[in-house]
């Protein structure tokens, strides 16, 4: 594949199908029925599997695994290769292996040793050497990263507003005390001087 036009989506497909083409035929069925998407996720999320939720012309009793990984906590690209293996670990072994033994040895049949149930630090040497290969032979993708800009701007500029808005507010708050004190009000405060404001009758 070139590098030069690889996306992240490219790649985490790519890397789903080479891991199907080694598994056996009831893994790689399983496999071929994720739907697999990269989105950005909750900030330090990798990978989420989400069973039996996606609706895909099997009938409504047999939905499919939904699976995203997550740039909101991408790290590197060998990170983002464990990660999808891991993930798509958790759809071969099922609901109700979770983190366990089954899971790990999952991971393992595809081809991803010494995997954690969180906070695995993932070096190409967990990699089984073909996959590795095989992975290492994508390129890494070349469409972008996530940015951190659109957060420091909003924080800047939410905090320029509040600086902004202090002024105001202390006029408005001053302009009630006065109107309080002239209509006898003793308290001087926004909510005294709303009740001491004068009402509409019929």
């Amino acid at each position: 594949m070139n590098a030069k036009t690889l996306t992240h989506e490219q790649f985490i497909h790519a890397v789903r199908d080479i891991v199907a083409a080694r598994a056996n035929a009831q893994d790689a069925a399983k496999l071929r029925r994720i739907k697999l998407a990269y989105g950005f996720g909750q900030p330090g999320l990798r990978g989420v599997t989400i069973y039996s939720r996606w609706a895909n012309g099997h009938g409504p009793q047999d939905p499919d695994p939904f699976v995203e990984i997550c740039a909101a906590g991408e790290e590197s690209i060998v990170q983002l290769a464990g990660t999808t293996v891991r993930e798509l670990a958790h759809v071969v072994a099922g609901w109700g292996a979770g983190h366990g033994k089954e899971w790990k040895e999952t991971c393992e049949r595809l081809g991803l040793r010494c995997v954690q149930a969180a906070g695995t630090q993932y070096a190409w040497a967990m990699f089984e050497t073909s996959l590795r290969e095989s992975i290492l032979a994508l390129g890494v993708p070349s469409d972008g990263a996530r940015s951190t800009a659109l957060r420091r701007s909003r924080s800047a500029s939410a905090a320029a507003r509040s600086v902004r808005a202090r002024p105001a507010l202390a006029r408005v708050a001053a302009r009630r005390a006065v109107q309080a004190r002239a209509r006898g009000c003793a308290s001087t405060s926004p909510a005294a001087a709303r009740s001491c404001a004068p009402r509409r009758t019929a």
